[in-house]
């Protein structure tokens, strides 16, 4: 595939494909995204028109179900994956301001954000995870340092998290 074949951009930032919905996520350079599936390639452009001052870099995909999570500079933007259409906004960051968000996963009923601020947490059955009120900081307790999260993830119902070089895993 290629921007004569129908893909939107060139210049991928970051690729990722969800097994459930059978989708390719597709964010460039720009923020411009693509879906494609079976039925054709989609472009999302709301991200890239978007009139916002701050880095509007996608820099992880995370994709749950019909949900997909877009760890960007500016926070968690959340995509409706069968609308094509960008649903909600999380700016997480101290005071509810922009942070960068390097990845972002699910494990044992809570989302975890990797930030330049550390490791958050929110549970899923959270009503109002667009409150940064509501995301509790990770980073500084229980051994985990209190310093950027480069990475997230979930491995085998563990939460691992890498910060500056050693990977963290969560055990209770």
């Amino acid at each position: 595939l290629s921007k004569v074949s129908g893909l939107s951009e060139t210049g991928i930032n970051t690729i990722r494909f969800d097994m459930v919905s059978k989708k390719l996520f597709v964010a460039y350079s720009n923020s411009n995204i693509d879906v494609i599936d079976a039925s054709g390639i989609h472009n999302i452009p709301d991200l890239e028109r978007e009139n916002i001052s701050g880095d509007k870099n996608i820099y992880h995909i995370f994709p749950d179900n019909t949900r997909c999570y877009l760890s960007t500079g500016l926070g968690i933007i959340v995509l409706d994956a069968t609308k094509s259409e960008i649903s909600e906004s999380w700016f997480i960051g101290n005071n509810g301001g922009f942070v960068k968000t390097n990845a972002f996963t699910k494990n044992n009923n809570f989302f975890y954000a990797a930030t330049e601020e550390g490791l958050k947490r929110l549970a899923t059955s959270n009503s109002n995870p667009a409150d940064f009120n509501n995301w509790q900081m990770i980073s500084g307790t229980n051994g985990l340092p209190f310093s950027p999260a480069r990475s997230v993830v979930s491995f085998q119902n563990k939460t691992i998290v890498l910060q500056n070089d050693p990977l963290y895993s969560e055990n209770g």
